[in-house]
């Protein structure tokens, strides 16, 4: 009896001592890091975060800049065009010449006097040549003058019309010169050939038989100077030259003085 409960004893205290949890292991302590070293590693962070910021940031200046630069900037090729546009107001004094005919009436076309005639040119100029002393530019362009003046006509059998109005228009072609001196920048010479029509028109309310058209083609020269106000932007005054093509009622004043102003761009 003795050695049964001495086994039983013996067999619990081994289960109890087997079955028992088991201690888990302590983890071996971390290193606490330095008051320094956790500065270091905190700037060190810092310092990546801001490098990363200005990447960033510099890259969309950038990208800015570029789309900025491709707005304003849409056809750099105008910017090297070898050629200018030509733009220019003048005015001239201008008197009809020649004989005016309507039905079996002539009568002189210079007795209506001068009026101020104004035209507009519009063309382009090529550098044609261009050096350390001088640069030459050519180019055509067309020329467009026109006026009205109110008349009395008087015909040779004494019936004066007091309502007529005559209309001179003017319209040619134009060889544009402009010669540049480096030693004078701001002045240039021009000598423009031109060839075109005059064309005269009368009307009148009260009586119809005074209503005549006629035209005449013409060819001319001018000569004159340019003053550079701005670097686009002139005066000019030249003296023009113009000669009727063909013997006819319809003649151009052949001398004449023109002042106005020029743009070119």
């Amino acid at each position: 009896m003795n050695k049964w409960f001495v086994s039983a004893i013996i067999v619990m205290t081994s289960l109890a001592v087997f079955a028992a949890p088991r201690a888990k292991p302590k983890p071996s302590p971390t290193p606490e890091l330095s008051v320094r070293e956790e500065a270091l590693k905190e700037n060190s962070s810092i310092d990546e975060k801001a490098y990363k910021k200005t990447i960033r940031a510099s890259e969309a200046q950038q990208a800015d800049v570029s789309s900025f630069l491709k707005l304003q900037d849409p056809a750099p090729e105008l910017k090297n065009r070898p050629w200018s546009y030509e733009f220019s107001f003048k005015l001239q004094g201008m008197k009809p010449m020649g004989t005016g005919h309507v039905a079996d009436t002539t009568f002189a076309l210079s007795n209506y006097g001068t009026t101020v005639m104004p035209s507009l040119d519009f063309g382009f100029m090529l550098s044609a040549v261009q050096n350390n002393q001088a640069t030459w530019g050519s180019g055509l362009g067309v020329h467009a003058g026109y006026m009205a003046q109110q008349t009395t006509l008087l015909t040779p059998s004494g019936y004066q019309y007091n309502d007529a109005r005559l209309s001179t228009g003017m319209l040619s072609l134009v060889w544009n010169n402009r010669y540049t001196n480096t030693l004078y920048p701001k002045w240039s010479l021009l000598l423009n050939p031109e060839v075109g029509v005059v064309r005269y028109t009368q009307t009148s309310l009260s009586n119809p038989v005074a209503n005549f058209s006629q035209q005449n083609n013409y060819w001319g020269s001018a000569l004159g100077v340019e003053y550079a106000l701005t670097k686009k932007w002139g005066v000019l005054t030249q003296y023009s030259y113009r000669q009727a093509a063909s013997n006819n009622t319809s003649e151009v004043q052949k001398d004449n003085l023109e002042v106005g102003t020029s743009v070119l761009w």
